[in-house]
């Protein structure tokens, strides 16, 4: 009998949308021919729906051009006259922007984006706009995102190593939306004054800062950086010593909010928010303690998620986690593998070149495995042996498969490596 292919409607859309991102990415500059069908594609989907008749193939072939259109703007060669990367390679210029997300610290270098809004040219004020990515060297000035800095450098166009299957730095920096490098002392970059009226983004920015701010008054600087980092996604603070002895005990994962921290902290406001709602008889008389726990979980949720700055591991894990609790709301069993693929279709739909992030690949890759390692072990019938099946499972598919994407990384897996990742 043959497979319905809407078993798990999701997966077909999700390797449709993925596969015409990947075309957009070989074969661009088709944006017409892609609209026409893509237009063909939803009027011919609309009429067979009105019809009420099956269209097994039309929405995959719909989500394919989608793909392909999504992933277009990021080669899109037209850019402003006054864009930044026209002033490459040229004379330094005096450049004042904004610094657009939280800097990174790595071999006693800070790195930031900033979104240049003026460059300065022998006197001569120049309107400008893009982004270049800074690296402060020699010394480290306390800049956080939503500052507003000024600096003198050269800008530098961005440069492959033209090396066989080497890494694309150029088309990496070019999906984050950079355009250009500059190098510069670290005193020599001026910060201007914070903006009193914060919003937005650069609110939840301030407020990762403040929490930073706490947790280093508060706490030993040992304890300080694994703190920020479960706490604030900060891993800059974590000493050297300490990131290798996690790495050798095979719990390095622990540093990186994912499905671990966020699942934490939905099981936890679940518990309390069931507990609060099992007093009041409305609550119980509707039948509404789960589902109003589960509703209100969402916000210490989504609020984690947005302290730990959203990288792709907890975009991941938040939209799973969602998808989980608003479950118990509908009265619907979950599928991981289709929520899975919620996750992965919302983060592709937003950023489609995500896709190319090895970020995103080793998240979702190592988490599909697992999820199929469960499933295997889901209905033995022996409950102990299940238990250590599903450990064992987790650590080879979490660990093993995904080696094609990593094979060029060194591995110092020791023994107890692999009994802490079972565990």
């Amino acid at each position: 009998m043959a497979v319905n292919i809407y078993h798990r409607p999701l997966i077909p859309l999700l390797i449709s949308l993925m596969t015409g991102i990947l075309c957009g990415l070989f074969l661009p500059g088709y944006s017409l021919w892609a609209y026409l069908f893509t237009a063909s594609c939803f009027v011919f989907l609309l009429i067979k729906i009105v019809r009420k008749k099956s269209a097994v193939f039309l929405p995959i072939i719909l989500f394919i051009f989608l793909g392909y259109l999504s992933i277009q703007p990021w080669f899109c060669n037209k850019v402003s006259p006054s864009h930044i990367s026209y002033y490459a390679d040229g004379v330094p210029l005096n450049i004042s922007g904004q610094v657009t997300e939280s800097p990174e610290i790595k071999n006693n270098r800070l790195s930031f984006v900033v979104l240049v809004q003026k460059a300065e040219d022998n006197g001569k004020i120049i309107p400008v706009s893009g982004k270049i990515k800074v690296n402060a060297i020699k010394s480290i000035p306390d800049i956080s995102a939503g500052d507003k800095v000024t600096f003198q450098s050269k800008i530098r166009s961005l440069r492959n190593f033209n090396n066989p299957g080497a890494f694309d730095y150029k088309t990496y920096m070019l999906f984050k939306g950079i355009s250009g490098t500059a190098y510069i002392a670290g005193d020599k970059i001026g910060i201007e004054e914070k903006d009193k009226n914060i919003k937005g983004r650069w609110l939840i920015e301030n407020v990762r800062k403040k929490f930073s701010v706490f947790i280093d008054e508060s706490v030993p600087a040992r304890e300080a950086g694994v703190l920020k980092a479960l706490i604030i996604g900060d891993q800059n603070s974590i000493s050297k010593q300490i990131r290798e002895d996690f790495n050798r005990t095979g719990t390095s994962h622990v540093l990186s909010i994912s499905g671990l921290h966020v699942g934490i902290v939905a099981t936890v406001s679940f518990l309390f928010f069931k507990t609060i709602l099992s007093y009041f008889n409305f609550f119980l008389w509707k039948a509404w303690t789960k589902k109003g726990a589960a509703i209100l979980s969402l916000i210490p949720v989504i609020i984690y998620g947005l302290l730990a700055g959203m990288p792709p591991s907890t975009q991941r894990a938040v939209v799973m986690v969602s998808v989980f609790l608003l479950s118990f709301f509908v009265e619907r069993d979950q599928d991981a593998i289709n929520t899975l693929a919620v996750a992965a279709l919302l983060i592709l739909a937003v950023h489609p070149p995500s896709l190319f992030m090895i970020s995103f690949q080793l998240s979702f890759i190592s988490v599909f495995f697992i999820v199929l390692g469960m499933n295997y072990t889901l209905y033995r019938k022996n409950k102990s042996a299940c238990i250590i099946l599903r450990s064992v499972f987790a650590s080879f598919c979490s660990r093993s498969l995904p080696v094609p994407k990593i094979s060029g990384k060194a591995d110092k897996a020791s023994f107890f490596h692999r009994i802490t990742k079972a565990l």
